[in-house]
């Protein structure tokens, strides 16, 4: 009899050690979990960050677009009133040829 209550108490007393070992186990695991969230937190701010800074880039871009729009369409509008000033010119020297004729 005295053997079995022995036998129980160091089955007892190993309990009790495995039970202290999986507190210790989930103490460290709750400490893991905190530092998981906090690292979760950090990268949902970081994918914040880099969204943000994609939107800027983009209305970077847009707004670099529709200024090359422009300029291609000033140098069109330009190219044209230089063409007519040709014109205009080719006109004028063909008229002041004329007038030194009649002269």
């Amino acid at each position: 009899m005295e053997e079995l209550l022995k036998q129980i108490l160091f089955e007892i007393k190993g309990l009790k050690d495995g039970q202290t070992a999986m507190q210790s186990d989930i103490t460290a695991m709750r400490g893991d979990i905190k530092g998981l969230k906090d690292g979760q937190v950090a990268i949902q701010a970081e994918i914040k960050n880099i969204k943000e800074a994609d939107a800027a880039i983009l209305d970077m871009l847009e707004k670099t677009y529709r200024k090359v729009e422009e300029v291609e369409t000033n140098q069109d509008r330009m190219g044209e009133s230089i063409r007519y000033l040709m014109r205009q010119g080719v006109q004028h020297d063909e008229d002041i040829n004329r007038i030194r004729k009649a002269l």
